[in-house]
Formats: structure tokens, C-alpha cells, sequence
């Protein structure tokens, strides 16, 4: 499995992360899906527009995250891996919720239904809030 910066560790398959993104306005957490199965897009499907990333939080609350457009799977013949590139906006009070509090766990919504993810980097929230902000 590779775990990169956003650090989510599946329960099987592999999930990482880019970080934050600002855009004019905007914010996004930005999050790479990584599988090394080759049926994964039959598996799990897309994520569509709309659909959400939940993240909860060590203390309990859930933060929830709709994707900004549909992510199909695509294959990377050099790595052999299906790759989703999915951008969820986040809005100042979601930013300044997860600024104070390490992440437990994610929940991705799939046109299949739903994964949980174990967070790899519970304070990668902490770290990373700060630097957008500036």
C-alpha cells in the first residue's frame, strides 16, 4: 500500500492524499485513490458529484464533504493501478473544526456504497490548516 500526505490507511487497498487547495475563493481537500486491483472500478464504481467524504474526529464530530465532480477510475498502464482523482470543498467552519481535532476515520461514498479508512495521519488536519490560512 501507498500511503502519501492526507495519509488515510484503507482497510484493503490503497488511499492517499494530496492535501488542501485554495482556488480563488474556494478550498478543497484534494485525495488521490490508489488500487492495485484492476477490477476497481467494477468494484467500487465512481464517486459522483456531490458525494461525500465524511472525516470524524478523535472527539467525535463528523465532518462531511461533498466531491465537487464525478472521479471515474482510470487505469495507469505504468503502475498497473486504477487511479481517482476526487476534490471535496471544504468551507471555513469545517476548516476551523478540523484544525483543533486529530481525524479517526474517513467514510468514501462509491456509486457501490460506502468504505471506511483508518486515518494514517489523524493530525495531518492540525498542520496543514495553518499554511492555507496564511
Amino acid at each position: 500500500d501507498r500511503v502519501r500526505t492526507l495519509g488515510f490507511r484503507p482497510l484493503a487497498n490503497a488511499v492517499s492524499g494530496r492535501g488542501l487547495t485554495q482556488v480563488g475563493g474556494y478550498r478543497y481537500v484534494s485525495v488521490v485513490y490508489h488500487f492495485s486491483v484492476a477490477n476497481a472500478a467494477r468494484i467500487y464504481g465512481e464517486i459522483r458529484k456531490g458525494s461525500a467524504l465524511t472525516i470524524t474526529t478523535l472527539a467525535g464530530q463528523y465532518v462531511r464533504l461533498p466531491a465537487g465532480k464525478t472521479a471515474r477510475g482510470a487505469l495507469n498502464t505504468e503502475t498497473q493501478e486504477v487511479v481517482y482523482e476526487v476534490y471535496y470543498a471544504i468551507d471555513q467552519g469545517q476548516l476551523n473544526l478540523l484544525k483543533k481535532d486529530e481525524i479517526d476515520r474517513v467514510i468514501v461514498s462509491w456509486s457501490s456504497g460506502h468504505e471506511e479508512y483508518e486515518a494514517y495521519h489523524p493530525g495531518f488536519f492540525i498542520q496543514q490548516i495553518p499554511c492555507l490560512l496564511e
